[in-house]
């Protein structure tokens, strides 16, 4: 079986066990160990489970631990693959590490995050591989933990050569603005005509940068103007939910987003104070089949120029505690659903933000902060409400 191929039994794996209990991940990715990564339980070069000790009495369980030769090698932490990542995963791994004295590890969730952890700056360093076919981080992957030609330099190595990479393509689109590309354009027409030519061809010449699959063209002398292609709010959305999770203020559903890309109407995320008293509910499924029973929602209507955001609840098999918790709120906002055996909920719906062709990217973003701010106050207000 090919590398290829074997992440792509994989990422089948991540979806038919997309909702399933983290025991069935678990049990998975025991047999992916010995099936496509080679490693036998009978020499015991696969350690699930292991009680670490630590302090008086105390213990931590690691999910699995590879072995070569009666040494640990690598740790892989499982969680459910339909739970987006979160600080105190990395926290758990880096520990693990610590305590087994290694510096090579991944975090497996609604993506695999594959860690190096420098001891002698105590820097973490990672990235992150997408659950998709042939994904050429997934396919290395598997290289990379097969144990016949595992390395942890190798990994380390895939790790700083792909941050090195991204910090360059940054480093590259801040150079590509409109200026150097003007500035770039006469420089190279200046190779073969002179100035003033040059200078009169480029009167009326409007090169633009537009963050788009497909940018216009400029707009020639005499020629019809080009139709500037719509913008992507649905993208733009995206793009900034990625980065207030980065930020530590959400936890984004993206792979809800890429199942959502036809429509492009729907964004979901959640935030760490709402988690604490709505928290994930293993085992069970709500109105969106997964164990989320609430969800900020931002609503991209394309066909009337418009989004609005909300928070969402789902009554649906929600566990008593669950229920106590929608109460709690109901009482502190003084509103509740008008029937008693209710399905779904809203609250705390902002203003609508209508844009047209001519919007920016920088006026989407402006608006989704201020729908998020307006949002988030009353979310805060309602929980110290409920602490009181």
């Amino acid at each position: 079986m090919t590398s290829a191929e074997k992440w792509n039994l994989i990422v089948d794996g991540y979806k038919r066990l997309y909702s399933q209990p983290e025991t069935k991940v678990q049990a998975e990715w025991e047999m992916y160990c010995t099936d496509l990564f080679e490693y036998k339980k009978i020499l015991h070069e696969i350690d699930a489970q292991r009680h670490v000790t630590i302090g008086s009495g105390g213990a931590v369980i690691p999910d699995i631990i590879l072995r070569t030769n009666g040494n640990d090698i690598f740790d892989i932490e499982l969680k459910q693959y339909s739970l987006p990542f979160n600080e105190m995963f990395e926290t758990q791994l880096i520990s693990y590490l610590n305590l087994t004295h290694l510096s090579v590890g991944m975090v497996v969730c609604s993506k695999i995050h594959l860690y190096y952890y420098e001891y002698s700056t105590i820097s973490i360093n990672k990235i992150e591989i997408p659950f998709e076919a042939d994904n050429p981080d997934g396919i290395a992957l598997m290289e990379m933990l097969t144990k016949d030609t595992f390395s942890a330099d190798r990994i380390k190595d895939y790790i700083l050569e792909k941050k090195r990479h991204v910090k360059s393509v940054e480093e590259i689109r801040k150079i590509i603005t409109s200026d150097w590309i003007n500035e770039t354009v006469r420089a190279k027409l200046l190779e073969q005509y002179s100035e003033t030519v040059v200078d009169d061809a480029l009167i009326g010449c409007s090169f633009r940068m537009v963050s788009s699959d497909s940018p216009p063209a400029p707009i020639l002398p005499g020629s019809s103007p080009v139709r500037t292609p719509a913008i992507d709010v649905f993208r733009i959305i995206q793009q900034w939910c990625q980065k207030k999770t980065q930020e530590g203020e959400m936890h984004f559903f993206q792979d809800f987003c890429q199942s959502n890309r036809k429509s492009k109407k729907l964004t979901r995320f959640t935030t760490d104070d709402l988690d604490e008293i709505l928290p994930y509910q293993n085992g069970l499924k709500s109105g969106w089949k997964n164990g989320h029973f609430y969800a900020y929602e931002i609503i991209n209507e394309r066909e009337k120029k418009q989004f609005k955001m909300w928070i969402a609840f789902s009554n649906k098999n929600a566990p008593p505690e669950i229920r106590q918790a929608f109460s709690k709120i109901m009482r502190a906002i003084d509103k509740r659903p008008k029937r008693e055996d209710w399905e779904w909920w809203t609250i705390f719906t902002t203003s609508k933000y209508h844009y047209n062709e001519k919007t920016t990217q920088d006026e989407i973003i402006n608006a989704l902060e201020d729908q998020f701010s307006q949002i988030r106050a009353n979310v805060k207000s309602v929980l110290a409400s409920i602490s009181i």
